[in-house]
């Protein structure tokens, strides 16, 4: 935000910088110091939780297709051979595996 063409929120963005700064206890000097040097870290309070990551298409599948049964797996059969043609899958057909796979994972 400091880089806004708007002059109020750049300024704006600078200031909640330097009562971030202040919080801390660091001066800007202090602060690229310390980063420079390879001394900052985030305090575990503040770390970003990590996401979990998202299963592939192929993950999907592997789990899907020895647990699906009967109509069912005769549908997600026709997704994996579409899947396997063509290298992708429709909006659609990746929501009913994702939903195939949400089941069977909960």
């Amino acid at each position: 935000m400091t880089g806004s063409i708007h002059d109020g929120e750049a300024v704006a963005a600078i200031r909640r910088a330097n009562d971030m700064l202040s919080k801390e206890k660091l001066t800007w000097e202090s602060f690229f110091s310390e980063l420079t040097a390879g001394n900052f870290t985030i305090p575990d309070g503040r770390r970003p939780k990590e996401k979990p990551l998202e299963p592939t298409i192929k993950e999907m599948f592997e789990v899907c297709l020895p647990k699906v049964k009967g109509p069912p797996r005769e549908f997600l059969q026709s997704i994996y051979r579409f899947w396997g043609e063509n290298d992708y899958l429709t909006r659609k057909q990746e929501s009913a595996l994702r939903k195939f796979y949400d089941n069977i994972k909960r």
